[in-house]
C-alpha cells in the first residue's frame, strides 16, 4: 500500500504529469491558445486588459526550488506567471516573492483542485474493492446486477449533453464550451491517453465521465449524470470500470482530481467528495496556487481594478 507522501509525490513527477505532458499542450495549442516553454515546465498564455498578459503553468513545477524559467521566453506583456506547485515552503515563498492566490486576488480562485482524492490501484481488484466502503461496493454490484453497461464511445457529444444537465442542476458547476471537449476528446483519445466511459441501460445515457492514462497515473478530469434512473447508480459502475482499465494500461494511482478541502458538510464540493470518498483512497492537499509576478506595477494596479469592480457589482 503506497504511503500517503509517497502518493504525493508520484502524482506530478514529470513522467506521470498529464498536463505537462506534449499530448496536452498539443490539445491546448489545436485549441488555438499559445503554449511557452519556461524550461523546467511549460505554461500557457492568457489574455488581461491593456494587452498584457498571464502565463498559467497547470500542476507545475514540482518544486519551486528547482524552477528557472527562461524570462525571454515569456510573451510581451506578460506581468505574472501563475504557478501550482507540488511542496512549496515558507521560506520558497519569500525567497520567490510569491502571491497567494485567493478569492480576492487578480483572476482570483484556485486554477487546478488544491485537494484531491487518491486511489492505490497497484493491488488486485479484490483488494482495490477492499478499500472502498461497503455502500460504494453495493452500488457498483447493483449497477451491474441492472444491467447497466459501461462503454468506451469517446463521444464528446454524449459527455457534453450529461456535464450540461450536471450544470444545470449544480448552479456552481460551469462547463466549458463544446468546442473544449470535443478536441480534447478527439486529440487525447487518438493518442490512447484519454477516454470517455459512458454507463448506458436499455439506450438511456446516464453517465459519462473522461478518464486519462499518463505514466502511472489515470486522472478522472471530467463527469456528468443523468436524473433518469438514478436509482441504478450507474455512476458508481462508470469509475469501476475505468478504475479496471487504468489498472489495465499499468497505472498504480487513480486520481478523482478534485474534492472540498474541509469537512464543512456545506461546502458546494460536499456531494461530489462524498462520493469520492467513498472509492476509499486518501486526502491529498497541495499548496495552492501562487503569482510569481513580472510586473509589480501593472500587477498592482489590475489587481486594484478587479477588486473596485467586484465591489461595483456588490460581491
Amino acid at each position: 500500500m503506497l504511503k500517503y507522501g509517497k502518493m504525493k509525490d508520484k502524482l506530478y513527477k514529470k513522467e506521470n504529469n498529464l498536463f505537462q505532458s506534449l499530448n496536452w499542450l498539443a490539445f491546448q495549442e489545436e485549441y488555438g491558445r499559445q503554449v511557452v516553454n519556461l524550461g523546467d515546465c511549460s505554461g500557457i498564455v492568457f489574455d488581461l486588459p491593456f494587452g498584457k498578459k498571464f502565463v498559467w503553468v497547470q500542476k507545475g513545477p514540482a518544486s519551486i526550488s528547482n524552477f528557472e524559467f527562461q524570462i525571454s521566453n515569456l510573451p510581451k506583456g506578460t506581468i505574472f506567471i501563475r504557478l501550482e506547485p507540488s511542496v512549496l515552503t515558507e521560506t520558497e515563498i519569500k525567497k520567490a516573492r510569491l502571491r497567494l492566490v485567493t478569492k480576492g486576488s487578480l483572476l482570483s480562485g484556485q486554477a487546478s483542485p488544491k485537494a484531491t482524492r487518491v486511489l492505490d490501484i497497484s493491488n488486485n481488484e479484490e483488494e482495490i474493492l477492499a478499500q472502498m466502503k461497503p455502500k460504494t461496493r453495493y452500488n457498483i454490484r447493483l449497477a451491474e446486477k441492472k444491467g447497466v453497461e459501461v462503454k468506451r464511445l469517446d463521444s464528446e457529444d454524449i459527455l457534453y449533453d450529461l456535464l450540461t444537465k450536471t450544470a444545470t442542476r449544480d448552479k456552481g458547476y460551469s462547463p466549458h464550451e463544446k468546442p473544449y471537449y470535443t478536441k480534447m476528446v478527439k486529440d487525447l483519445a487518438k493518442n490512447d491517453v484519454a477516454h470517455v466511459f459512458v454507463a448506458e441501460h436499455e439506450g438511456n445515457f446516464l453517465a459519462a465521465i473522461l478518464v486519462s492514462f499518463f505514466g502511472e497515473v489515470s486522472t478522472y478530469l471530467h463527469g456528468g449524470f443523468n436524473e433518469q434512473k438514478r436509482n441504478l447508480m450507474a455512476p458508481y459502475l462508470c469509475q469501476w470500470e475505468a478504475i479496471r482499465y487504468a489498472k489495465s494500461k499499468g497505472c498504480k494511482i487513480y486520481d478523482f482530481w478534485g474534492v472540498a478541502e474541509t469537512d464543512d458538510p456545506n461546502d458546494s464540493w460536499a456531494g461530489i467528495s462524498r462520493f469520492k470518498e467513498g472509492f476509499g483512497g486518501e486526502k491529498v492537499v497541495f499548496p495552492g496556487s501562487y503569482d510569481l509576478v513580472i510586473s509589480n506595477l501593472w500587477y498592482n494596479f489590475l489587481s486594484l481594478l478587479a477588486k473596485i469592480r467586484r465591489i461595483a457589482r456588490g460581491l
